[in-house]
Parts: structure tokens; C-alpha cells; sequence
């Protein structure tokens, strides 16, 4: 799921940087997949904290995991926003998209 939020953001960075309509599609694609993995995983959550009722540190793994699924679809959801966003943002200064690409890479 970790990998699907990087390849997100390098779509949409892609997509801002080079308007190439296929990264955008990339973008969403992604981002929908997130959602689903998110679905999954949560699911799966719920079923161990109902039928096995972990203790302690089991029960922090368990909750740890809820929280970073909600994190991680947080940001194909922004990763999906930003490559709706660039659709209407054209760079034309070559020096905002060394920017961007730069920030994308510190990602």
C-alpha cells in the first residue's frame, strides 16, 4: 500500500510536471486501488480485533495498522487531488518544475 501512495505521487508529480493526460489516469488508478487495499486491510483488522481479541501488544499492532491505512489513504486521495488540480496549472517556468520534481524526489 506504501508503494501505491509513492507510485501515486510520482504520477501525479509526472502529470504536473509534463501534462501527460496517461499519468493522470495512472493517478486515480492508483488511488483507487489504495482505497480498495484500505477497505481489505481494515476488514481484516476488524475480524482479528472481533474473533481473536489480541492482547496488548498484538492489540497495538493491530491498532497501529488501522492508523497508518487511514494515513496512506489520505494521500492517494491528495495525490488524486493534486493530479486533478494540475489539470488546470500549466508550468511554463522551467524553474517551477525542477521544483517540484525536486521535492518529489525528497519524497
Amino acid at each position: 500500500m506504501g508503494a501505491l501512495c509513492e507510485e501515486a505521487i510520482a504520477y501525479e508529480v509526472k502529470y504536473l510536471v509534463e501534462h501527460d493526460p496517461e499519468m493522470k489516469e495512472n493517478a486515480i488508478d492508483a488511488e483507487k486501488q489504495i482505497d480498495r487495499n484500505e477497505r481489505d486491510i481494515e476488514s481484516h483488522c476488524m475480524k482479528l480485533l472481533i474473533h481473536q481479541q489480541p492482547v496488548a501488544t498484538d492489540f497495538r499492532v493491530i491498532t497501529s495498522a488501522l492508523k497508518m491505512i487511514s494515513d496512506m489513504e489520505r494521500i492517494g486521495d491528495q495525490a488524486k487531488d493534486i493530479a486533478e488540480i494540475a489539470e488546470y496549472v500549466h508550468l511554463s517556468d522551467s524553474s517551477a518544475r525542477v521544483h517540484i520534481t525536486n521535492m518529489a524526489e525528497i519524497w
